[in-house]
């Protein structure tokens, strides 16, 4: 017994002389860090007192989007020379790698003038020095003012300064919307006390994107850096993000593993009394490196002289190496191994047309929506060339047959435009327009050519659309706790009250088990109303189509645009384009139901929430299950009188509303409602749904008065 206290006791000393020499260690970490901190004080303004430096970056960028995760491989070199003068010169090479798809620039900085070559093409803009040097890496990584604790760890060769209790993201790297989880950074000398290289890592929430970076900073020799010898070989745009931007959402397009694409397209040949209509749909997921795909095309052509007209529907899925397809709602034909490969390239050569290349571009407008950036292109004539040859290419397997055989051929209009998500880069939509006239015979007759696409990317339906089977939902998922009534008559009837909320999560397929065994005990379930019911009828009934219309349609067939204001048409027509949700059909809409698609839109962009997962479409698909009755409160023709029925102030007004905030501030406040449904908390859940402070100008009051008593 006594030997066994004895070796408990030698034991505890021990601990006690190794916490001892933990607790000795850091406090010498602690004092050569705040050694080194005045050593890298004194590097940092040896540094930036340089007029001329190179820097050499590399850099990890890991994005995580939904059920997506995409790497960045960044390396970049930085030349300056006259820093701190009026005359700084600059070069940038950076080269990006997304999943093996490399995109490479130059860019060159003089006399307040930014070069940049992307691919093929050469640009330029007028760049101020501070708005050059802002949007690069700058000369010194870390801020130590930014830092609340400072260790150093030495050996014979080096003196790694480490940086760590951050207040706030480096200056480079600050923006309203990042919300910073963790960072830290390191500073690197050599034996003779030469700083050689510094690190930084920060992991942060931006928008909807979890974002893990990690740079390495160096200082070789300075370069040289030269204006370039030929500047009239470069095309003077306004903006040079534009090229960058657009070049950098293809690659995040065509290295994409979860895609929900649509396209759709018009030709019309007045010289063949031809109308060419394609409506394609693009689902594409990965999953282990095992591509599954499903292209959904239907195809007609309309002789507008005889009102003749041919369809023709074609239906490709790759499951498991093998493709099969379905031709005008037959059966699926026996499928055939297909390399994953050929049936990527195949998607993406689809889907990459609506993205105008860099090559194409001859100018440009950008506008910033928030978290959508909205760019309207005008792209050159080879652009022009190239859509001319594709329209006599899909109508005659011709590609100049109308311009063999025209006297002249006259271009009216050539536009373009994307939509692009600031958060993660995804383009969310794009297209074209084009119109020109060829003379024949002496009569100039019109070729126009409109194609429209819409992106989902990373999609949460591919998979789903592709297989007909929802993904898998984690076992560890916490069930919600939703306000649930139970209601009992005089008669011992019972009902039972769930709060529905339309958007979800995984957690709304695990509901609690009361709300399940309810619903097995019930007679009926009763919706607001039957959305999946609703679609089917209105899909299979003209006579509803007709109904449907007149609440979408204003009664005079006139536009959206002579219902509400200048300012707020503007603002929501690019929006609506940029989601993909324009065409000539939207362009007759209510602006109530253009507030409602793109109140969607942002719910869509958030990539988190959605309608699939629903409390009440998960409860309609339970209830079908059983073959259990599915009443509807009111109908869903109802609502859209009621929402078509609002007057053109208050469908104004609630646009308006919509357009105040960013998307990603709209979805935030989905989400911290959601949350809410999910806490089942009543009084905060009374209190955020009563919440009316949005309502306090007085000029607006009739019109918020007319919609609580809707």
């Amino acid at each position: 017994m006594k030997k066994r206290i004895l070796s408990l006791s030698v034991i505890l000393l021990l601990l006690l002389s190794l916490s001892a020499c933990f607790d000795n260690e850091a406090q010498q970490q602690a004092a050569l860090g705040q050694e080194y901190l005045g050593v890298y004080t004194q590097a940092v303004q040896e540094k930036l007192a340089q007029s001329d430096i190179t820097l050499y970056v590399t850099a990890t960028k890991t994005v995580t989007v939904g059920n997506t995760t995409n790497v960045q491989e960044i390396q970049e070199t930085l030349s300056y020379a006259g820093l701190g003068t009026d005359a700084v010169l600059a070069k940038r090479t950076s080269a990006t790698t997304v999943d093996k798809h490399i995109l490479q620039l130059t860019e060159t900085f003089a006399e307040n003038v930014s070069y940049l070559t992307i691919g093929e093409s050469n640009f330029c803009a007028a760049t101020g020095t501070d708005a050059f040097l802002q949007r690069n890496f700058p000369v010194i990584l870390l801020d130590s003012a930014l830092y609340g604790k400072f260790t150093a760890d030495k050996t014979d060769l080096a003196t790694v300064l480490n940086f760590s209790e951050p207040t706030a993201p480096e200056v480079w790297l600050q923006d309203k919307n990042i919300q910073m989880e963790s960072a830290s950074g390191t500073a690197v000398f050599d034996s003779n006390n030469v700083l050689t290289s510094s690190t930084y890592k920060i992991k942060y929430r931006y928008g909807s994107c979890l974002v893990e970076y990690s740079v390495q900073m160096n200082w070789p020799a300075a370069k040289e850096v030269y204006k370039p010898a030929d500047t009239s070989a470069y095309k003077q745009i306004s903006d040079l993000r534009v090229p960058i931007m657009l070049e950098t959402a293809a690659l995040q397009l065509i290295a994409a593993p979860n895609i929900t694409g649509g396209i759709r397209e018009t030709i019309l040949c007045q010289a063949g009394g031809v109308v060419w209509n394609n409506s394609t749909a693009v689902n594409l997921h990965t999953e282990k490196d095992n591509p599954l795909a499903k292209i959904a095309q239907t195809i007609s052509m309309t002789d507008y002289t005889t009102n003749a007209t041919d369809s023709y529907r074609f239906v490709q899925k790759y499951v498991d190496g093998k493709l099969s397809t379905s031709e005008n709602g037959g059966q699926f034909q026996e499928a055939e191994e297909v390399s994953s490969e050929l049936v990527r390239n195949h998607c993406m050569k689809m889907l990459m047309s609506g993205v105008l290349s860099a090559d194409y571009l001859s100018a440009e407008t950008l506008t910033d929506l928030g978290s959508i950036y909205f760019i309207e292109l005008v792209p050159n004539k080879e652009f022009g060339k190239l859509v001319c040859q594709t329209a006599n290419q899909t109508l005659y397997d011709n590609p100049t047959l109308l311009t063999d055989m025209a006297s002249k051929e006259t271009v009216n209009e050539l536009t373009a435009y994307i939509g692009i998500d600031k958060f993660t880069g995804f383009p969310t939509a794009g297209g074209f327009s084009y119109e020109a006239a060829h003379t024949i015979g002496g009569t100039a007759y019109l070729l126009q050519y409109q194609a429209d696409h819409s992106y989902y990317l990373p999609s949460l339906s591919a998979y789903e659309e592709i297989t007909g089977k929802r993904p898998a939902v984690e076992e560890d998922v916490v069930s919600p706790t939703p306000l649930f009534y139970k209601v009992t008559g005089n008669n011992g009837e019972t009902m039972w009250l769930l709060g529905t909320i339309h958007i979800g999560d995984a957690r709304t397929t695990k509901l609690p088990q009361e709300i399940y065994d309810a619903l097995n005990s019930s007679d009926a379930l009763a919706l607001e109303f039957n959305a999946e019911k609703f679609e089917k009828d209105i899909s299979a009934n003209p006579d509803l189509q007709k109904q449907l219309l007149k609440h979408y349609l204003y009664a005079d067939g006139s536009s959206t645009e002579k219902h509400i204001d200048s300012q707020t048409y503007k603002k929501a027509q690019m929006l609506m384009k940029a989601a993909g949700r324009y065409d000539t059909t939207t362009a007759l809409m209510k602006a109530a139901f253009w507030e409602n698609e793109i109140t969607n839109f942002y719910l869509q962009q958030g990539f988190g929430l959605t309608s699939d997962y629903g409390v009440d479409a998960q409860l309609t698909k339970l209830a079908n299950d059983a073959k259990l009755e599915i009443r509807d409160i009111e109908s869903g023709m109802e609502q859209l009188a009621m929402l078509g029925g609002f007057s053109d102030g208050l469908q104004n007004l609630l646009l308006k509303e919509t357009l105040s905030v960013s998307g990603d501030v709209h979805y935030a406040e989905s989400a911290a409602l959601f949350e809410l449904w999910c806490q089942g908390d009543e009084e905060t859940l009374k209190a955020a749904v009563n919440d009316d402070s949005h309502m306090v100008n007085t000029e607006d009051k009739p019109y918020w008065d007319e919609y609580n008593k809707a």
